[in-house]
């Protein structure tokens, strides 16, 4: 996020500085989003289960990324009735911030040209993000059902 020196002083005063042990949790897949982090120092895993829906088997998977120093995570809890989708583990000892969604409502009140600009960048990242996962999922299906994914809500994804 591009923000002035006097933009990131207003918004780190909102910001919640929390140290972090190593291992320690910082939330759990499928808690509610309440707000996101960025990371001053240190190392985050985040992790997400996936349980099989075969009865018999029982599989686990997971899938995992490190972050670090200056990266974030945590986006769609703003602005966002969201449901973690990973678990966010320290591997190292940490200091984050954590921004809410409260801290977000404080920040529009008190600074609305620099709500709007986070919110941009906010969703300028998600749509990033959204046209990564579109192409990677075109090369596991097809344009159609890509473009599809897009624009509609999953359960509309069926071939017709």
């Amino acid at each position: 996020m591009d923000f002035s020196t006097v933009e990131r002083v207003q918004f780190l005063n909102l910001c919640h500085k929390r140290s972090y042990q190593k291992g320690e949790i910082v939330y759990s897949q499928n808690d509610p989003g309440t707000g996101m982090y960025f990371i001053e120092n240190g190392q985050v895993e985040l992790n997400v289960a996936v349980e099989s829906t075969d009865e018999d088997a029982k599989i686990q998977s997971s899938s995992s990324i490190t972050l670090s120093d200056s990266d974030h995570f945590g986006l769609f809890a703003i602005e966002y009735d969201y449901r973690r989708k990973s678990t966010a583990t320290c591997l190292t000892s940490c200091e984050l911030y954590g921004f809410f969604q409260a801290d977000y409502e404080v920040l529009k009140k008190r600074h609305p040209k620099l709500a709007c600009s986070f919110i941009e960048a906010v969703n300028d990242a998600l749509f990033r993000r959204l046209d990564q996962v579109s192409s990677k999922l075109q090369e596991h299906t097809d344009v159609a059902t890509a473009y599809r994914a897009q624009l509609v809500q999953p359960e509309l994804l069926k071939k017709s």
